[in-house]
């Protein structure tokens, strides 16, 4: 269990890393949570 925990935290900080430079973001939700109406506002979206 302990080198499954330190095998994520590595995976973890090694994928943030890479992905500094990137302007996505992906959001899930739906109707039930209001989502579309919010981004809807937002250019680019």
């Amino acid at each position: 269990m302990k080198k499954l925990l330190i095998l994520l935290f590595i995976l973890f900080f090694s994928s943030v890393s890479y992905s500094q430079d990137k302007k996505n973001a992906y959001f899930a939700g739906g109707c039930f949570w209001c989502m579309e109406a919010a981004f809807e506002k937002i250019e680019g979206v």
